[in-house]
């Protein structure tokens, strides 16, 4: 059970770190957003 919790909170890490990239991009930058909205999915 705690290897859940560990995975959980790793994941909670990199989704906040991909949305905090989402943020910082401008919407002239199609491209990077969609490979980090693609990063979401995964």
């Amino acid at each position: 059970m705690n290897e859940f919790f560990q995975m959980l909170k790793k994941d909670h890490v990199e989704v906040k770190d991909i949305l905090g990239q989402l943020k910082e991009t401008k919407e002239s930058a199609p491209k990077k957003r969609e490979a980090l909205f693609q990063k979401l999915k995964e």
